[in-house]
């Protein structure tokens, strides 16, 4: 269906340090308050050696999830990594 695909949708909340963020919301707690809220999603990049990283996807985009092949959430990217 040439959608994006999610393979994380969740995560501890003691990942959130470990993670190199790039662009947008970088405070840990203000991070917590909003994927807590399950409106907002981190964009990760994949790990490309020597190269930038490459995301789909700006800042504040809205994101449709699908489940199933149907519309179950649309979520915003508040963050890069």
């Amino acid at each position: 269906d040439y959608r994006p695909l999610c393979n994380i949708y969740g995560v501890e909340k003691s990942i959130l340090p470990k993670l190199n963020f790039i662009e947008g919301e970088t405070d840990i707690q203000q991070l917590t308050s909003y994927l807590e809220s399950g409106n907002y999603v981190i964009e990760i990049s994949a790990i490309n050696p020597n190269e930038s990283p490459e995301f789909l996807c700006p800042l504040n985009q809205e994101v449709t999830i699908y489940k199933d092949g149907l519309p179950y959430k649309t979520v915003s990217v508040i963050a890069r990594a």
